[in-house]
């Protein structure tokens, strides 16, 4: 598939060079071939770059961002520069595309990169970008997101009573049906993060009882999940 990526790209048939290489790509990651996936996975995007303007171009960068995003974090972590370096630009093209949903899930993961480097505030600083959408959003799943990424990162920064608030409003919203399947994007069921991180405000705000109760329930929830 790569050869026959590099034969449309030396042909100047761009479009099906990306589509090629990204296939390319795809294989790599299938065989744990992290490195040469990132290969595949930015030629394609080099070559998107050549294109046009237009929102269906961005599009089709978006998506190549999400896939190089996994060998990235494979090789690297996902708090190193490469894998930030990503998360930036795939924000960049949620935000133009009005992609609410993808903007979201990588705000998950640039916050969660922030605060495995101590750097609580700009975590925080990027987490208030929710508010609004917590306050006068319509669409559940982008509320419960926008209360995980608060919930999580008040917590951090010592605002237990402010992250117990988001994470109890997370549960409100959370449908097992539809928000489970999340656990394979963001790596972890929002309920058992709910319930995690519940446990440490409960914790830490002197009830220690009741984060006992949130520790037990989230483990129960745990093995329903499988």
């Amino acid at each position: 598939v790569s050869q026959l990526a590099l034969h449309f790209e030396r042909a100047g048939m761009v479009d099906e060079a990306i589509n090629y290489y990204r296939q390319a790509g795809e294989r790599a990651m299938q065989m744990s071939a992290n490195a040469e996936a990132i290969l595949h996975f930015n030629k394609s995007v080099d070559l998107l770059k050549t294109l046009p303007p237009s929102p269906e171009r961005d599009k089709r960068e978006l998506a190549m961002q999400f896939a190089l995003a996994g060998p990235t974090i494979a090789i690297h972590s996902w708090g190193a520069p490469e894998a930030l370096q990503i998360y930036d630009r795939t924000m960049e093209l949620s935000q133009a595309l009005n992609d609410t949903s993808n903007f979201l899930q990588v705000m998950i993961q640039k916050q969660s990169a922030l605060t495995t480097h101590a750097e609580h505030r700009a975590a925080l600083e990027l987490a208030e970008q929710c508010e609004p959408i917590v306050q006068q959003g319509e669409d559940p799943t982008h509320i419960l997101l926008g209360h995980q990424i608060l919930g999580v990162t008040c917590m951090f920064v010592g605002e237990f009573a402010r992250s117990l608030r988001h994470l109890q409003q997370l549960m409100v919203y959370y449908d097992r049906d539809t928000h489970h399947p999340l656990a394979f994007v963001l790596g972890q069921d929002p309920a058992i993060n709910s319930f995690l991180w519940r446990f440490y405000d409960l914790w830490y705000l002197g009830y220690p009882d009741q984060a006992l109760r949130r520790s037990q329930e989230g483990m129960v929830l745990a093995q329903e999940l499988g």
